[in-house]
């Protein structure tokens, strides 16, 4: 099957399933994916300085995505503020940087949905598209993999630890995907400084302000000319270097919610053998997460009930530290991932993001979920399994 065949069958279903095709522009103001992605994809943007507008003060990027660009149009629609329901769909190029800071560019394709009526049935519906594309291709040995960062963001508010570890224990989760990596870093956080004059950097904006320490790490980085330091923006910057100084004072992570938290990331497998353990844990520590087992409990069953063949309940996998290398998600989230090892990328990803629209300067928050592909890379494993047959 070529790449055109597969953008055409993924185009249809979008279209039978009454979503309506975007059309963002190809480049975008920089600011948002430098706030928003993970630190893997911030290192991938295509900067593009100033090349809408000589004059312009902000810089742009190639879209590397397309969720930030669609939500943006999403709220640039709202006329008078009002929010309303949109399904959305788009296929087109992106633009990332390989490891020899070469632009690549590939067609990525894929649905959003915003202001739901009904969260959980937009949920599913969303995954119902990821699984109806796989079935509609006719791809084989393939597996769905959940997530959730609902649960994760809630166990971390009901433990008894300070803010600071809160946040610390929330960047770790969102910039480890393996378990060795993330327990290595739970058990020798790296919170003192290295040398004296980074230790007198950090006593010096401690008893700051965070507009104030702001201020004088955007100082430094303009004496320097330096606007951004991998991706970040001074203010970003500011607030790790005041997080830094917090957590150097600060007293150990308690052994129980260091216990806790790990007991959480070694959960992963099965559906319902997850759930019995997150169950137990959540009984035996009084974590308060009846209620986000009981959602994701009804995750699976919905999704059970599709009857799409592969995708039964006792066919999923629960895996604790699934992240897609977003920040901006802050619920379910799954990955359709190729059993036949032929490739370390998921065919199929995506989740709920809930607070993006307000984050990129909608009056409130709007929940929206989406999902999207990468329409070589199915068009390739159709082409591998058609040679094999």
């Amino acid at each position: 099957m070529t790449k055109n065949t597969v953008n055409e069958k993924i185009s249809k279903l979008s279209a039978d399933l009454g979503y309506v095709k975007a059309n963002p522009d190809i480049v975008q103001g920089a600011t948002a994916y430098f706030d928003l992605l993970g630190d893997g994809l911030r290192r991938r943007l295509y900067v593009v300085q100033n090349a809408m507008n000589a004059s312009a003060s902000q810089d742009f990027v190639l879209r590397p995505e397309f969720t930030i660009c669609i939500a943006k149009d999403y709220i640039r629609s709202l006329a008078g503020g009002t929010v309303k329901p949109a399904k959305l769909a788009y296929s087109g190029p992106v633009f990332r940087s390989d490891d020899q800071h070469q632009c690549k560019q590939s067609i990525q394709s894929g649905i959003e949905i915003f202001a739901a009526e009904d969260r959980f049935k937009a949920d599913i519906e969303t995954i119902e598209y990821a699984l109806r594309t796989i079935d509609e291709l006719g791809i084989k040995n393939v597996q769905l993999q959940m997530g959730d960062y609902e649960l994760f963001f809630s166990l971390l508010n009901n433990l008894n630890i300070s803010d600071i570890w809160r946040k610390k224990l929330k960047r770790l989760f969102l910039s480890h995907n393996n378990l060795d990596d993330l327990l290595q870093a739970l058990a020798k956080p790296q919170v003192a400084p290295v040398n004296n004059e980074r230790a007198a950097f950090l006593n010096a904006i401690e008893g700051l302000e965070v507009n104030a320490a702001q201020m004088l790490v955007e100082n430094v980085l303009s004496f320097s000319g330096i606007d951004l330091i991998g991706g970040r923006s001074a203010g970003e910057i500011a607030e790790r270097f005041l997080e830094q100084a917090a957590l150097s004072a600060a007293p150990e992570l308690p052994q129980e919610a260091l216990q806790i938290v790990k007991a959480f990331f070694a959960i992963s497998g099965k559906a319902d053998d997850c759930l019995a353990r997150l169950t137990t844990l959540n009984q035996e520590y009084k974590l308060r997460l009846d209620d986000q087992i009981e959602a994701l409990a009804a995750r699976f069953n919905a999704i059970d009930a599709l009857n799409i063949k592969g995708f039964a309940k006792h066919e999923i996998l629960f895996n604790s530290l699934l992240g897609r290398g977003f920040e901006y998600y802050t619920g379910m989230l799954f990955e359709i991932i190729d059993l036949g090892d032929r490739s370390d990328k998921p065919l199929i990803g995506g989740g709920r993001y809930d607070t993006l629209a307000k984050q990129l300067g909608a009056a409130q928050h709007i929940n929206a979920v989406g999902a999207s592909m990468w329409d070589a890379h199915l068009a390739e494993l159709l082409e591998g399994e058609t040679k094999n047959v």
